[in-house]
């Protein structure tokens, strides 16, 4: 994050790079979380927050420029916000507001969420993929769906942590318009909400990349999966049940069903009919010795 953000800091706050820009952005650096980092969230609250208040005291005097946006630029597009994280809200609810973009409506959880979308009828949807919920396996794209299927031309930004490539994929086959990682930088964010509420679609140059890699990969079962995710992957596209595969292969369906999960990771697919047609396409069966047991 903050290498994409001191150039930004640097052009706004007057161009040359002093002392103080050097640093504040080598604090930046050590207070970013990594990949990996079990507690991200509490540490882009403090990124946010020292970033906002730094900027705010080092504008030159008589700047009439925004450290985070062009203050003059009012596109006058109504966003609603949609995550579990509280401060980041805030803070990009701060960040949107010096484009000129207004965050309309903010939820924090996905109780009554597609409701009140429908009632506010935001220009654009900006929503996180995971959340703490009562109702396991649900997520922000279980959201998305519903919502595009209640409302087709729902203009959707899906603005994740996450960027794994299935969740990518998906979430542009459902009909999001968007993917933005939150470790993009505000300028991403920023064009990607202004190519959706035009109702175009918006790829980052990362993710425009990945899924470039994704569509000319090899995808072939043979070579990606290995024994036990082979033979459940040969039995689904044989039309077999999750309860019916667990049997065969002796295991319970809720390890069968993490097994699957693997396979439409590796596979880039997301259901059994997808499941059908790769198998047909490399030749497949269960009848073939490698899905035997």
């Amino acid at each position: 994050m903050c290498v994409r953000i001191i150039p930004a800091l640097q052009r706004r706050l007057g161009g040359e790079s002093d002392t103080a820009t050097r640093d504040f952005c080598q604090n930046l650096s050590v207070a970013s979380p990594a990949r990996g980092d079990p507690y991200p969230a509490r540490r882009w609250r403090g990124v946010l927050h020292g970033w906002l208040s730094w900027t705010t005291a080092n504008r030159p005097s008589g700047s009439a420029r925004s450290p985070l946006g062009p203050v003059g630029e009012k596109v006058g597009i109504r966003v609603f916000l949609a995550d579990d994280h509280r401060l980041l809200v805030a803070g990009f609810r701060d960040v949107l507001k010096d484009y000129g973009i207004d965050v309309v409506e903010v939820a924090y959880s996905l109780d009554g969420l597609i409701d009140r979308y429908m009632e506010v009828k935001p220009d654009v949807l900006v929503i996180d993929v995971r959340f703490d919920t009562r109702n396991a396996g649900e997520n922000g794209l279980d959201a998305c769906e519903e919502l595009l299927a209640r409302d087709h031309s729902a203009k959707i930004i899906v603005f994740s942590q996450f960027d794994d490539q299935y969740i990518i994929e998906k979430s542009y086959k459902l009909g999001v318009l968007a993917f933005v990682r939150k470790d993009e930088s505000t300028e991403v964010l920023h064009e990607a909400i202004k190519t959706v509420a035009e109702g175009k679609e918006y790829f980052s140059p990362e993710i425009a990349q990945l899924l470039a890699w994704s569509a000319v990969k090899d995808r072939n079962p043979n070579k990606l999966l290995d024994e036990k995710e082979m033979r459940a992957f040969a039995m689904t596209a044989d039309g077999a049940s999750l309860i019916e595969i667990a049997a065969e292969m002796g295991l319970s369906t809720k390890t069968v069903g993490t097994l699957m999960k693997s396979v439409k990771t590796k596979l880039s697919v997301e259901n059994p009919a997808d499941i059908t047609k790769l198998a047909i396409r490399y030749g497949v069966t269960t009848t073939d010795p490698k899905t035997r047991s």
